[in-house]
C-alpha cells in the first residue's frame, strides 16, 4: 500500500498510512519479543527439568561412583561435562527446533495459503515454485552434504572440548601438589596437547563443513538475496507477468517499455510487493526452520551424548546392587562377613571365605601390607564392590546399598584418611552429610569444635573464613584449601562424634593429627558407646583393640589370604558404653571427657595466634579497569595476548588481508545480484517472462561465486579466530604455569586470588569464536553500507545523514533502560563456572562420599549453584524484555527500519517520480525507486545493527574483564620476588629470623632459626595447624619468607641456587607431600614426573638404562611389582589415583624421590599408610643407601637414628617453638 501510494500520488492514503504503521510495528515487535522470551524460557525449562532428571539418576543408589569410577563398564569419562554442558546445548537447540516449528507454522497457514488462493486462477505454476524448492529442491540439496563424516567431527570436537576443560579443572585442583613437584612443564605440555587436539578437530570441522556452509549460504544467507528471497523475487515477478499477460492483448505487450509511462504500473507493482511478501515470509519461515533443523547436526551430538549418559545410569540402576540377592541381611547392630569373597572390578581375587563378627563394644583392627584388599572390605560392606559369595550382615541391610536411607550415618559412619571436605560453612562441615537450615547454634559448634581442638576455626575472620558460617551460597569456603591434612581429619573426627553411629571405620584417619588427639578419639569413642573398625599400619593401635584381621596377601599360598586372631592385653580394655540416644547426651559426654583429660594432664591446647591485618591490595578486576578502563581498550589489550606469538603476527595479517580483499569482491557481486533482479521486476512489469528468465540464469551464474567468496571469508574469519584462541591460551598458559604463578592465584585469601582461574580459560575458545562470528557478519554490512552511500546520497540528498545520527539518537535512548550487560555476562560465566566446578569436584571425593551415604548432601550442594544458573538468566530474561522489545521495535527489519525505508523512499519518489494522472509511471522509475529502497535497507540494518551491537558488546566486555583479570594476576603473581638465597656450595639448608605467617595473616611462630646439614635430618613436630606445612611450603618457595634477621629481612639459604630463582630446584630439596598428586599419563610417567617417560626405541638414551634406574625405584619403594601387574608395563596409562591404593601413592611417591635423588627430601607425612616396620625400611634406605637428607614433617618424633634434630612448633604455647639436638639432648629455646 506503501509503494501504491508513493508511486500514484495518493496524499491521503499516504498520511494514513504513515500513522497506521507505527501502531502496527508496535503490536509485531512485542509478540516478536514475547516469542524470542518464550524460546528462551522453554530451553531453559527444559534444562532444570532434564539435569533434574539426571539427577535423579546419578544420585540414585550411588550411580554416581559406578559412572565416575567407570565400574564394570558402566562409566561415562566426562559425566560432569555433559551435565553441565551438553545438556545446556541440547536445549538451546531443540528450543530453536520448537520455536520455528510453530512459527512456520503459523505463518504458512495464514501467509502463503490466503497467497495460493488469491493468485491460483491466474498461472498455477508459478503456485508450484516456492513448495517444490522448498521441499524438494533444499533437501535435496541439503542430502548431498555428508552428514555420516560431520557427526564423528562434532562429536570429536565436544568430547576433546570436554578433555580439555577436565584437564583444565584438573590443575586448578592440585596446583599445590604440581607446583611443588616443578610440574608445570609436564602439566603445559599436557594442556597444549589438548588445547592443540581441539584446536585441530575445529579445523578440521572447518574444512568438512565449508561445502555444507556454501550451501546454506546460497540458500539462507540473510547479507543477500539469499534461495528464499530470490524464489519470492522471481516468483512474484512470474505472477505479476502472468496476471499482465492475462489482462491485456499482444498488441499492448508489445507496446509496453521500461521507459514508457502506463496508468496501472503503481498497481500491477503494489501486486508485485504483496506476493513478494507472501512468499519471502511464508517460504522464508519454512526455509529457516529446514535450516534450523539441518543445523541440530552439532545440536544432536549433544542429545547424543547425554542419551549415552541416561544409558549408563540406567544401566546401573537395573543391574545395581551388583552382589547377588541376599547377599546383606540386617540382624541389629551387628556387622558379620560369612564366607565372603572380595573381589575387584577387574576381576582379581583378593580374599576368599572371609568369616568374622563385630558386635557393640568389640574393637577389630585390620591390618596388612599395601594392595593386600583392606579399603576393599569396606567397599564390599558399603556395597560398591560385588561379593560373587558370602553373606555380609549390617545395619540396615539391603537399605544401605543406596543414598536415600540418609539414616545410615547414624548406623555405620567411615573415616577415611582423606577427608571428605565440604565446600560451604564451618557447620556444614560438622553435620556432613545432613545440612541444617539456619546451621548449629555458635555455642553447640564450638563446643564440638573444642573437643577436636579446632575451637579457633569459630573465630576465624567470617568475610574471609567463612566464621560460623549459616550455610547457604553467599557463604561458601573451600576447607580443602584452607585447612591442613591434619585440621581437615580433626574436623573430620569431630564429625563422627556429632553423628556418634553404632559403628566407625576409621581408615587411618589419624595419620595426620596428634597421639594425643588420637587417644582422645578411641576414649570419646568408647564414651559415646561407639563400636570401631580400624584401618592401620602401626602397631601401636593394637593397644585400643581387642582382635586384629590380617591380611597375609598370600592368597596363592594360604587359600584364603587373611587370618584372623585375638590380641592379648595384660589389662582388660575398658568396656565401650552403651550407645547415646541424643547429639546433646553426646555432646555433654564428649565434653566430660575432654574435662577429664585436661584435669589428668594439666595439658591445655593453645590455639594459634590471632590473625594480623593484611594489607589491603586492589582486587585483579579492580587494577583492569584501572589499567583499561574502556572497554575499546580492554578488546585490544585481549588481541594483543594473542599477536605476541612469535611468527604469528605476519600470518594473521595475511588473513586478514585476504579477508578485505573478498569484502570488496562481495560489495561489486552483490551489487550485480541486486541489479539483476530489479531487472527481473522490470520484464515482470512489461510482461516479458523471457526477461524474467534470463535474469534467473544470470543469477545462478553469479549467486554460487557470491556464496563461495562469502563462505571462504567466513571460513578466514574462524580460522583466524582460532588462531588467535589458541594464541591466548598458550599465552595464559605459559604465564600460568610458569614460576608458580598459578598457585598464587589460586590460593585463598591471596590478594591475587581469582576465583575458577583455571576454567576461565575453557571459555576462551567459545568467546572468540563468537566475537569473529559476529564482527564478521557486521564487517559485511558495514562494507557493503560504504559502497552502496554514494547511491543513498543521489537519491535523498542531505537528507541520508539524518539517519545515523537518528539511530544512534535512539539506540542511546534505549540504553537509559538497558540492563548492566556486563554485569549480566560476567555472572553468568562466574555461575556457570561455579556450577561446573562443583560437578567435577564430585568426581574427586566420589568413594568417600559414598562410603559415607553423602550423595543427597552433594545433591543439595550442588543443586542451588545449578538453580542460582537458571533463576538469574530467568531474572535477565526479564530485565533484557523491555530493552529487547525496544530494542527489536527499532532494529527487526519488519518493524521501524521498514517504516523508515518507506519514508526514505517517499523522499526518493517525491525528488524523482513525477506521476501523471493520466499517463502514469514508468517501470523504470518504479524499479529505480525499488532498487533505492533495497540500499536504504542495507543501510538501515547496518545503522541498526551497529546501534544495537552496544549490548552485545557489553556482554563480551564481562568476558574480557575475566580474561584480563586472570592475566593481570598471572602477571603481578610472576613478579613476586624470590625469598630463597644462595648459600654456600656443599652446605645446607639454613633459616634465620623466619615468621611463619598464615594466608590469613596468623603468625604461628616467630624467629625460627635452624639449619640442616647433610646427612643431619630434621624432624619438624607439633600440633595441628602449628605451622609445619607452612614452613615446607616457604623451603619449597610455594609461600614466601616473612621476618627479620639480624642480617635484615628473614633468610632462607639452600646450596646452588641461581640468582631470582622462586623456588629450589629438585635436585637439592624434593617433597613427598601425604596426598601425592598423579597426573594423567603412563606409570613411567609417574615414577619420572616432572619429566615425561619417553620409551628407548624414541631415542631415550643407552636402552634400558633409564628403566632400570626406573625399576631400583621401584623395588627400593616396595612396589616393583607394578611393571609385571600392568599390561602394557611402563606405557600402561588410566586413571592411577582410582588404581593404585593409598599406600601404593605413597610408595609411588617416594620412588620419584629415589629415582631423582635430591640432596634433601622434605617428607610430609608420606609413609601414613605403610606398614611401620616397612615405613622404616623405606627411610633407611633413603637417608643410609641413597644419602638423601630427610626433613620430615610429622605430630611425632619419628626415626631418631635417621634424624639429627627436632624443631617443635607449638610445643609450649602458641607461636613457640624449640630446637633439640637428638644427638646431644640440648635445646635451644625460642626468644
Amino acid at each position: 500500500q506503501f509503494y501504491m501510494a508513493q508511486n500514484s500520488g495518493d496524499g491521503a492514503r499516504l498520511r494514513r498510512l504513515v500513522w497506521l504503521f507505527p501502531a502496527m510495528t508496535l503490536a509485531s515487535a512485542l509478540a516478536s519479543q514475547i516469542t524470542e522470551t518464550c524460546k528462551a524460557w522453554v530451553a531453559l525449562s527444559w534444562r532444570r527439568a532434564i539435569v533434574y532428571k539426571i539427577h535423579d539418576l546419578y544420585f540414585e543408589r550411588r550411580a554416581y561412583y559406578h559412572v565416575l569410577n567407570q565400574q564394570a563398564g558402566l562409566g561415562v569419562p566426562d559425566a560432569d561435562a555433559r551435565i553441565c554442558n551438553d545438556v545446556r546445548e541440547a536445549c538451546d537447540a531443540y528450543a530453536g527446533v520448537m520455536s520455528g516449528a510453530v512459527q512456520t507454522s503459523i505463518y504458512i497457514a495464514m501467509q502463503y495459503s490466503t497467497l495460493t488462493v488469491r493468485i491460483a486462477w491466474i498461472d498455477r505454476s508459478w503456485v508450484l515454485g516456492p513448495p517444490i524448492f522448498v521441499l524438494g529442491v533444499i533437501p535435496t540439496v541439503l542430502g548431498l552434504v555428508d552428514w555420516g563424516r560431520l557427526w564423528p567431527i562434532y562429536g570429536a570436537l565436544q568430547h576433546f572440548g570436554g578433555a580439555y576443560s577436565q584437564a583444565l579443572t584438573r590443575v586448578q585442583l592440585h596446583s599445590s601438589g604440581i607446583f611443588m613437584l616443578h610440574g608445570e612443564g609436564f602439566e603445559y605440555d599436557t594442556l597444549k596437547w589438548h588445547l592443540g587436539r581441539l584446536t585441530s578437530t575445529f579445523r578440521d570441522m572447518l574444512g568438512a563443513t565449508f561445502g555444507k556452509d556454501f550451501i546454506e549460504s546460497f540458500l539462507f544467507s540473510g547479507l543477500y538475496p539469499s534461495g528464499f528471497q530470490t524464489l519470492a523475487t522471481f516468483t512474484a515477478a512470474g505472477i505479476t507477468a502472468s496476471e499482465l499477460l492475462l489482462r491485456n492483448s499482444p498488441a499492448d505487450i508489445e507496446k509496453m517499455d521500461v521507459h514508457s509511462p502506463r496508468p496501472d504500473v503503481s498497481a500491477y507493482f503494489g501486486g508485485y510487493i504483496h506476493n513478494w511478501w507472501g512468499v519471502v515470509t511464508a517460504a522464508g519461515t519454512l526455509s529457516a526452520f529446514l535450516n534450523t533443523w539441518y543445523s541440530l547436526t552439532e545440536g544432536q551430538v549433544s542429545v547424543e551424548r547425554v542419551m549415552s549418559l541416561f544409558a549408563s545410569m540406567q544401566t546401573v540402576r537395573d543391574n545395581l546392587p551388583e552382589a547377588k540377592e541376599g547377599a546383606f541381611q540386617d540382624r541389629g547392630p551387628v556387622i558379620s562377613f560369612d564366607g565372603v569373597t572380595v573381589v575387584t572390578p577387574a576381576g582379581q581375587t583378593l580374599l576368599k571365605d572371609l568369616s568374622f563378627e563385630v558386635t557393640p563394644g568389640d574393637r577389630l583392627l585390620i591390618c596388612g601390607h599395601n594392595g593386600a584388599g583392606k579399603s576393599s572390605i569396606v567397599r564390599c560392606l558399603s556395597a560398591l564392590w560385588a561379593i560373587p559369595k558370602g553373606v555380609i550382615t549390617r545395619p540396615g541391610g539391603t537399605r544401605l546399598d543406596s543414598d536415600e536411607d540418609e539414616s545410615q550415618h547414624s548406623q555405620i559412619y567411615y573415616l577415611p584418611q582423606k577427608p571428605c571436605s565440604v565446600i560451604g560453612s564451618l557447620s556444614d562441615q560438622l553435620t556432613y552429610p545432613q545440612r541444617l537450615p539456619g546451621g548449629l547454634p555458635d555455642e553447640e559448634l564450638r563446643c564440638w569444635l573444642r573437643c577436636v581442638d579446632l575451637e579457633y576455626l569459630a573465630d576465624r575472620n567470617a568475610g574471609q573464613r567463612g566464621g560460623l558460617g549459616k550455610g547457604g551460597a553467599g557463604n561458601e569456603v573451600d576447607w580443602e584449601q584452607l585447612l591442613s591434612l591434619g585440621e581437615q581429619q580433626a574436623l573430620a573426627i569431630a564429625r563422627l562424634f556429632y553423628h556418634h553411629p553404632h559403628f566407625a571405620i576409621l581408615d587411618e584417619c589419624t595419620s595426620a593429627v596428634s597421639s594425643r588427639l588420637e587417644q582422645r578419639l578411641f576414649g570419646v569413642a568408647r564414651k559415646l558407646g561407639v563400636t570401631c573398625i580400624t584401618i592401620t599400619h602401626r602397631p601401636a593401635l593394637q593397644a585400643l583393640h581387642s582382635r586384629m584381621l590380617q591380611l597375609t596377601g598370600h592368597l596363592d599360598k594360604d587359600g584364603h589370604g587373611w587370618e584372623l586372631s585375638d590380641i592379648p592385653h595384660a589389662q582388660p580394655l575398658p568396656p565401650v558404653d552403651s550407645r547415646v540416644a541424643s547429639r546433646g547426651e553426646a555432646l555433654r559426654r564428649a565434653t566430660e571427657h575432654l574435662e577429664r583429660e585436661v584435669s589428668k594432664s594439666g595439658a591445655v591446647f593453645e590455639p594459634p595466634g590471632k590473625e594480623d591485618s593484611v594489607p589491603n591490595v586492589a582486587a585483579p578486576g579492580e587494577l583492569v579497569h584501572r589499567r583499561w578502563p574502556s572497554s575499546r581498550s580492554r578488546f585490544l589489550a585481549l588481541l594483543r595476548l594473542g599477536l605476541e606469538e612469535s611468527g604469528q603476527g605476519w600470518r594473521m595479517l595475511g588473513r586478514s588481508a585476504a579477508i578485505a580483499l573478498g569484502m570488496r569482491v562481495h560489495c561489486d557481486l552483490l551489487w550485480q545480484i541486486w541489479a539483476g533482479q530489479n531487472g527481473a521486476i522490470s520484464a515482470a512489469l512489461t510482461g516479458s517472462q523471457n526477461g524474467i528468465l534470463a535474469e534467473l540464469v544470470s543469477y545462478l551464474m553469479t549467486a554460487p561465486i557470491l556464496s563461495l567468496i562469502d563462505t571462504a571469508i567466513k571460513y578466514q574469519g574462524r580460522i583466524l579466530a582460532s588462531e588467535l584462541a589458541e594464541n591466548i591460551s598458550q599465552r595464559l598458559l605459559r604465564m600460568a604455569l610458569s614460576a608458580g604463578a598459578f598457585v598464587s592465584v589460586m590460593r585463598p585469601g591471596s590478594p591475587l586470588h581469582v576465583e575458577n582461574p583455571m576454567t576461565r580459560l575453557s571459555e576462551l575458545n567459545t568467546h572468540v569464536s563468537t566475537v569473529s562470528s559476529s564482527l564478521i557478519e557486521l564487517l559485511f554490512r558495514c562494507s557493503f553500507g560504504i559502497f552502496s552511500l554514494r547511491t543513498l546520497l543521489r537519491g535523498v540528498g542531505p537528507v541520508a545523514f539524518l539517519s545515523p545520527p537518528t539511530y544512534f539518537l535512539v539506540f542511546r535512548l534505549c540504553l537509559l533502560v538497558a540492563p548492566d550487560f556486563v554485569f549480566m555476562s560476567k555472572r553468568e560465566a562466574e555461575l556457570e563456572a561455579r556450577f561446573q566446578v562443583w560437578h567435577t569436584r564430585l568426581r574427586h571425593v566420589a568413594e568417600p562420599v559414598a562410603f559415607s551415604g553423602g550423595g543427597p548432601a552433594e545433591r543439595r550442594a550442588i543443586e542451588p549453584h545449578f538453580d542460582a544458573v537458571l533463576d538469574f538468566k530467568l531474572s535477565s530474561l526479564r530485565k533484557k524484555f523491555f530493552y529487547r522489545f525496544v530494542e527489536n521495535l527499532f532494529t527487526g527489519h519488519s518493524e521501524i527500519p521498514l517504516y523508515m525505508q518507506r519514508l526514505m523512499t517517499g523522499q526518493f519518489s517525491s525528488r524523482n517520480v513525477a506521476y501523471n494522472p493520466t499517463s502514469g509511471v514508468t517501470p523504470g522509475v518504479v524499479v529505480q525507486g525499488f532498487m533505492f529502497e533495497r540500499v536504504v535497507m542495507y543501510n538501515d540494518n547496518t545503522a541498526h545493527r551497529l546501534g544495537s551491537f552496544t549490548p552485545t558488546w557489553r556482554g563480551w566486555d564481562g568476558t574480557h574483564v575475566r580474561i584480563l583479570e586472570l592475566a593481570l594476576a598471572l602477571e603481578a603473581a610472576a613478579t613476586m620476588k624470590s625469598s630463597l638465597n644462595e648459600g654456600p656450595e656443599g652446605g645446607g639448608i639454613e633459616v634465620r629470623g623466619l615468621d611463619l605467617v598464615s594466608p590469613g595473616g596468623r603468625c604461628l611462630a616467630r624467629g625460627l632459626d635452624f639449619a640442616v646439614r647433610r646427612g643431619g635430618g630434621l624432624v619438624v613436630s607439633g600440633p595441628n595447624a602449628c605451622g609445619k606445612t607452612l614452613l615446607g611450603c616457604v623451603l619449597l618457595g610455594l609461600w614466601p619468607a616473612r621476618g627479620s634477621s639480624p642480617e635484615g629481612p628473614a633468610l632462607v639459604r639452600m646450596p646452588g641456587l641461581e640468582a631470582g630463582t622462586v623456588r629450589p630446584p629438585l635436585k637439592i630439596i624434593m617433597a613427598a607431600p601425604q596426598r601425592l598428586y598423579l597426573p594423567m599419563g603412563t606409570l613411567g610417567d609417574q615414577v619420572c614426573y616432572p619429566t615425561r617417560y619417553i620409551p628407548v626405541a624414541e631415542g631415550a638414551g643407552p636402552p634400558g638404562e633409564r628403566e632400570a634406574v626406573m625399576e631400583r625405584a621401584l623395588a627400593a619403594a616396595g612396589i616393583a611389582y607394578l611393571v609385571g601387574r600392568e599390561a602394557r608395563g611402563w606405557l600402561h596409562e588410566c586413571r592411577w589415583e582410582d588404581v593404585l591404593s593409598g599406600g601404593e601413592q605413597q610408595r609411588l611417591g617416594l620412588a620419584r624421590v629415589m629415582y631423582q635423588q635430591p640432596k634433601f627430601a622434605l617428607l610430609d607425612e608420606c609413609t601414613s599408610m605403610v606398614a611401620h616396620d616397612s615405613e622404616e625400611g623405606l627411610y633407611r634406605t633413603l637417608a643410609h643407601e641413597l644419602g638423601i637428607t630427610p626433613i620430615t614433617l610429622s605430630q611425632r618424633l619419628f626415626m631418631r637414628e635417621t634424624h639429627a634434630q627436632e624443631l617443635k612448633l607449638g610445643a609450649d604455647s602458641a607461636g613457640s617453638w624449640s630446637l633439640i639436638d637428638l644427638r646431644a639432648a640440648g635445646a635451644v629455646e625460642s626468644g
